[in-house]
C-alpha cells in the first residue's frame, strides 16, 4: 500500500505517517488506531515484536519505567504487545496537569476507562464526566473524546478493543 493510500484510508497527512515511520514521534492512541484499521489489523499488532507468546507478564514494577510520550502531553504503556492475535488492547495512561494539550480524537472499536488515581474531566462528545480513583466509563470511541487532568498527576487503565467486525466467528463452512 502507498503512503498516500494509507494518509487517505487513515485520515492523517502523508508527512504524519512519514515522521511516525521514521520515529521522528509517537502518535496517540487514536491515530495508531487509525492506521491499524487501515490496514486492517489493530493497534496492538503493530506495536507488537513478536506473536509467539501465549501468556505475557507484567511485573508491577515495568509500567512506570517504560512509559512512552505523546504529541497530546500524555504517557502510556502498552500492555502485552507480544501477545498475538489479542481481541483487546490495555494500556496504561498517566496524565499530569499543565502537560496535556487540549484535544479530540476518535477511533473505531470500543473503548472502557478506569481511573486509578488523581482526577479528570473526560469529555466524551457533549458530555463531561468528572472521575476519580475507581470510577470507570464505557464508551464508543468513534465520539470524539479526550482527558484533561484536574489534579497534578491521574494513572488509568484503558482497554481498547478492535473494531466490532473483528469479533465475528470465522466461516467454518464447507
Amino acid at each position: 500500500m502507498s503512503l498516500d493510500a494509507l494518509a487517505t484510508l487513515a485520515g492523517c497527512s502523508k508527512s504524519l505517517l512519514s515522521k511516525i515511520e521514521t520515529g521522528k514521534i509517537v502518535p496517540t492512541i487514536a491515530t495508531l488506531s487509525r492506521i491499524a484499521a487501515a490496514l486492517g489489523t489493530d493497534a496492538g499488532t503493530l506495536l507488537q515484536e513478536s506473536t509467539e507468546e501465549k501468556a505475557v507478564f507484567n511485573s508491577a514494577k515495568e509500567p512506570l519505567t517504560h512509559l512512552v510520550p505523546s504529541d497530546k502531553g500524555y504517557r502510556f504503556f502498552p500492555y502485552a504487545v507480544n501477545f498475538g492475535n489479542k481481541v483487546i488492547q490495555p494500556f496504561l495512561f498517566v496524565a499530569e496537569k499543565g502537560k496535556v494539550k487540549r484535544h479530540r480524537v476518535t477511533h473505531t472499536g470500543h473503548e472502557w476507562m478506569y481511573m486509578l488515581e488523581g482526577r479528570v474531566n473526560f469529555r466524551v462528545g457533549a458530555e463531561t464526566f468528572v472521575m476519580g480513583p475507581h470510577d470507570s466509563l464505557y464508551f464508543d470511541p468513534n465520539l470524539p473524546h479526550g482527558i484533561e487532568p484536574i489534579t497534578k498527576k491521574a494513572v488509568y487503565l484503558v482497554v481498547f478493543t478492535h473494531p466490532q467486525d473483528s469479533f465475528k466467528p470465522a466461516d467454518t463452512s464447507p
